[in-house]
């Protein structure tokens, strides 16, 4: 990790074989240390808030000069959406976020909870997630997916409703729609994916107290 000072305000933070949702993670424990830190100068207190853009290479720019750009961009795309926020760059002219995302999904339907397939993850959005899948499960269908990757750390359970299946010649590329990302026991990336892709969020520990 390397951190620098490279204009008047802004700061470039260098994360060398992270993929693009831990930096995502760690750019927005940043924003919210910062907003949360109590400062003061000569006797009076004040508050400092952040606004970030992140990019990764070689998915957003193939040389430095390019992949600051990029993150340049996101940046005043973030100052531009109510600042005190983190914003992904993407190349894709949609208007909705997308992390590229290529590790292991197990995927369960949620009246066949002995049926697991085990897919691969392509990318997440805004609307859900994108994997590809050896078999098709029908539009529709209610399902419990399982994250789980080296780089996230603790898996992450969503709810999910199948929105699109496209068959190619060996698999099928399905996308579900997010219905609900468990956060229990703090999972910060399932934290940091709800806030910043608007999902819903609930609690397993929440659902266990009888009190609620």
């Amino acid at each position: 990790m390397l951190a620098c000072r490279y204009g008047g305000e802004e700061l470039v933070l260098i994360l060398p074989e992270a993929q693009k949702i831990n930096a995502l993670v760690i750019a927005e424990r940043i924003r919210q240390k910062l907003e949360e830190a109590e400062l003061e100068f000569e006797g009076k207190s004040f508050g400092v808030t952040l606004s970030g853009g992140v990019a990764s290479y070689p998915l957003d720019a193939q040389d430095t000069k390019s992949l600051i750009h990029a993150a340049d961009i996101a940046l005043y795309q973030a100052k531009e959406n109510g600042k005190n926020r983190i914003f992904l760059h993407t190349l894709d002219k949609r208007h909705y976020i997308r992390i590229d995302f290529a590790g292991e999904v197990q995927v369960t339907k949620v009246d066949q909870q002995s049926e697991q397939i085990k897919v691969q993850g392509k990318n997440f959005s805004n609307f859900g997630l994108l994997f590809v899948s050896p078999v098709s499960i029908e539009i529709g269908t209610q399902v419990q997916v399982q994250i789980a990757d080296k780089n996230i750390g603790k898996p992450i359970t969503v709810k999910a409703q199948v929105a699109r299946v496209e068959k190619f010649d060996s698999y099928y590329d399905i996308g579900v729609s997010f219905v609900e990302i468990d956060i229990t026991e703090g999972n910060e990336i399932a934290q940091t994916l709800a806030k910043n892709l608007g999902i819903p969020t609930s609690s397993l520990n929440q659902k266990k107290n009888p009190e609620n």
